[in-house]
């Protein structure tokens, strides 16, 4: 009788117990949910496929950073790594695949990369602009509302200073 008393004693702080602990956790984890589930706070990746090349460009909307990966194999490998001296955010990437051309809003600027190389040819001032739209071998940059701010032809870019590295190869191609 005292074996069986003990028992259901036992048994009735174990449920005790486990359901409070499980209480517990239910609301731990909520919070933890709660805590993690704003978007605003992940950093938001654009990316850009170039199925002829078998390419694809990642671009880090907080940092700046581009990356190239080759899709030729069975996993991406990286190719290359452009850095962001210039700039400080990533809002709208681009490809121009007939003249092999990588568009690039940043915060301030619009900058163009040779695709193949992921190499900066030249930047623009873009102030205002939050996309961009490719309108043959130039870029329309566009305004929050969808009005035309401007037109960049990539000719008319400011040429990257020679000798100055812009990318930091990972492989080569």
């Amino acid at each position: 009788m005292f074996r069986t008393a003990a028992q259901q004693i036992l048994r009735s702080s174990r449920v005790r117990w486990c359901s409070g602990f499980a209480w517990l956790m239910a609301g731990g984890a909520s919070f933890l949910v709660v805590g993690c589930s704003s978007e605003a706070a992940l950093p938001k990746q654009h990316l850009v496929e170039w199925q002829a090349e078998r390419l694809l460009f990642v671009a880090d909307e907080r940092s700046g950073s581009i990356r190239a990966f080759s899709l030729a194999t069975t996993a991406p490998t990286p190719l290359a790594f452009a850095p962001s001296p210039r700039r400080h955010s990533v809002r709208a990437l681009a490809l121009d695949a007939e003249h092999g051309r990588l568009w690039v809003l940043g915060g301030e600027q619009v900058e163009v990369f040779d695709a193949r190389r992921l190499r900066s040819l030249g930047q623009q001032p873009a102030e205002g602009a939050r996309a961009l739209r490719l309108d043959g071998g130039a870029v329309v940059l566009l305004a929050d509302d969808g009005h035309v701010l401007g037109r960049v032809e990539a000719s008319a870019l400011r040429v990257a200073a020679e000798g100055v590295p812009t990318v930091t190869a990972a492989a080569p191609y």
